[in-house]
């Protein structure tokens, strides 16, 4: 079994072997490195397809610049994110307006979720598949469904209220 899609956001010796095996299979690889602290952490960088991160944890993104073969995101809070599609240059997205917000906690994860989502449906399972556009699309979905997600507290509230709902 190869999976469409392997995520991993730690950088553990045994994630990146598979990470890298896996990649060398045909799955995309999505890394969400906390930090770029190690030498580890670029190591997971180099088998990776897709990289996103915050610019309050990682504000330096000169380790993206010349990858012709990556995405890169990064989070720009209430700024909106940006990406860097095969070294492109960065391009930026706005924020989805939210007026009820309760809890960030997870927005992350719902644009991360969201994204992939976004990209299997499309049948985007590698970096040479994506343009600026598809990317664009797919994550405006993602910061649509992340900025929804805040309206409801925990990580998990908007899926609580849509299980209390039934």
């Amino acid at each position: 079994f190869v999976p469409d899609v392997f995520f991993f956001d730690d950088s553990a010796a045994g994630h990146r072997l598979m990470a890298k095996a896996l990649r060398e299979k045909g799955s995309l690889v999505y890394f969400e490195p906390s930090s770029m602290k190690e030498k580890k952490d670029f190591v997971s960088v180099e088998v990776s397809d897709v990289v996103k991160f915050s610019d309050q944890n990682m504000p330096d993104v000169s380790f993206a610049e010349g990858r012709k073969d990556k995405l890169f995101i990064q989070t720009l809070g209430s700024e909106g994110l940006r990406f860097n599609l095969k070294g492109a240059g960065w391009v930026k997205l706005p924020p989805v307006a939210n007026d009820n917000v309760v809890d960030w906690e997870g927005a992350g994860d719902w644009t991360t979720s969201q994204f992939i989502a976004c990209l299997c449906e499309k049948n985007i399972l590698s970096v040479a598949q994506m343009t600026v556009d598809s990317v664009r699309e797919c994550l405006e979905i993602a910061c649509r469904m992340a900025s929804r997600s805040v309206s409801y507290m925990g990580s998990k509230g908007m899926i609580d209220s849509q299980n209390n709902d039934k």
